[in-house]
């Protein structure tokens, strides 16, 4: 659990970027995909086709997951700046972040068995070992960049 916490919180970061148009920009934006595409497929050895089904489903339920997360850190962000924080407010947002980890659960479930019918378990196993690892080596690219421009 705490991995997927990590992991979250990295996307986070990242996506947190995307939203930075002047850091952030389209080309980035692409050279980002295109980096995260080449990783995933040569990451779970995709052939063509389990690639072009695989593509697909994968940017539907990572879409959707972010249109959960959405609401969730909208209201988070909104509590973090309340000078009134107070336990009602904060088991509010505890229930919030909690229902959007099921529904993200839900979707995983519902889109890994849909991946199911045209790729093997073993490639559909591997998606989140897959997203950490490519996480951690982008989080790993923008802490060496961080370091060479000190």
């Amino acid at each position: 659990m705490k991995t997927i916490i990590i992991i979250v919180e990295i996307l986070l970061a990242s996506f947190s970027l995307f939203g930075q148009d002047k850091k952030m920009n389209d080309d980035k934006r692409k050279e980002f995909e295109a980096q995260k595409v080449a990783y995933f497929t040569n990451y779970l050895k995709l052939s063509s086709e389990e690639a072009a089904v695989f593509w697909t489903l994968y940017n539907e339920m990572t879409s959707k997951m972010k249109e959960n997360n959405r609401a969730y850190y909208s209201a988070m962000k909104a509590y973090l700046k309340d000078e009134q924080k107070n336990n009602d407010g904060a088991k509010t947002i505890l229930e919030l972040k909690l229902s959007v980890e099921q529904k993200n659960l839900d979707l995983k479930k519902e889109y890994y068995l849909r991946m199911s019918k045209s790729l093997p378990m073993e490639k559909i196993l591997k998606i989140d070992i897959a997203d950490h690892s490519f996480n951690k080596q982008l989080l790993n690219k923008m802490c060496k960049h961080h370091d060479d421009k000190k």
